[in-house]
């Protein structure tokens, strides 16, 4: 039976690893976090600064391709888990040309799998739903619907996935593997959706919705995703895959009018761009699973969150003018 007592969590210093750190200090029993992050893309120190006084909190700069010195660290500090969230993640901007995923998301978690293998530690794969590829309406994913991811960042995610099944087939690995959809929350990178949204009002620029802001997305909040993946640790089987989604599909232009109302901004700045080719489409799972498995259900509507994340924003934007 895996324990929630010491955890390596690599990819901590972002958005998602973040929140996680915050949940696992906040669970009964929690001895020590290590943070292991390379610091590139959305690994921000910052997002960790209020956690520097945690005596069970240390952070670590480096990168997961080291399996040496990963394998050093959990034996050093006798953790017992890992959970991988370190990812080179698509942010902003379609990429068309070239491939930042492949060795950090498929190699590195590769080095990661082998690391635990070696230590004989558990691990959980942070991964995503946009591995199943677009979703027709009112379709939704289960854990067993085939990978057809549509983009470089889905198929590297995608890739890792199986590399952690194989493992279990091949070493027996103790590996489980979470999938959640559209995220949103507290320190989230600036380039993503909602943090662009209130950037962009807040200086009463235009507010530009890619698909004439028709994209569907399943909003799920950060806190909700973190409660899962901890659930999945401790509880999944090993070789499991666990889906988490919000259950709140909305479409781009209905949230970002939720923000520029919250926000006391005109709707009129909100404009719409033409679709891009290969831009992602609709992406939704069904989460009966996790359900079934731990009772998890989403607890933070985004009817309800959007205000309070939208006024932190702002005040941040405010603030750095």
């Amino acid at each position: 039976m895996r324990v929630l007592q010491s955890i390596l969590l690599t990819g901590g210093a972002g958005f998602v690893g973040s929140a996680l750190a915050r949940q696992l200090l906040r669970c009964d029993g929690f001895e020590r976090l290590v943070v292991l992050d390379k610091l590139t893309g959305g690994g921000r120190r910052e997002n960790l600064a209020d956690l520097a006084g945690d005596p069970r909190f240390s952070f670590v700069e480096g990168d997961i391709a080291d399996q040496p010195r990963v394998e050093r660290l959990i034996r050093e500090a006798g953790l017992k888990g890992l959970m991988n969230l370190a990812a080179e993640r698509q942010v902003g901007p379609f990429l068309l040309e070239g491939d930042p995923f492949t060795a950090p998301n498929v190699a590195g978690t590769v080095q990661l799998l082998d690391a635990c293998r070696v230590t004989g530690i558990p691990m959980l794969q942070c991964s995503t739903a946009e591995v199943y590829g677009p979703m027709e309406p009112p379709g939704q994913a289960t854990e067993d619907s085939p990978l057809a991811p549509a983009t470089l960042y889905a198929a590297s995610k995608a890739a890792a996935d199986l590399m952690c099944l194989a493992f279990r087939k091949s070493h027996g690995q103790d590996v489980v593997i979470t999938r959640g959809t559209c995220l949103y929350g507290p320190r989230q990178h600036p380039a993503e959706f909602i943090p662009t949204v209130v950037r962009q009002a807040v200086g009463d620029e235009p507010v530009p919705l890619a698909r004439e802001g028709m994209q569907v997305r399943d909003w799920l909040h950060v806190d909700d995703y973190c409660r899962g993946m901890i659930a999945a640790f401790l509880r999944g089987a090993p070789g499991e895959i666990f889906n988490f989604g919000g259950q709140c599909e909305r479409t781009d232009l209905g949230v970002a009018r939720n923000v520029v109302e919250l926000l006391g901004k005109p709707a009129s700045l909100i404009t719409g761009i033409p679709a891009k080719s290969r831009e992602n489409g609709r992406c939704a799972v069904e989460c009966t699973k996790a359900l079934r498995y731990f009772g998890w259900r989403p607890e933070l509507a985004i009817k309800n969150a959007l205000g309070n994340l939208a006024r932190e924003l702002a005040s941040n934007v405010v603030a750095q003018q």
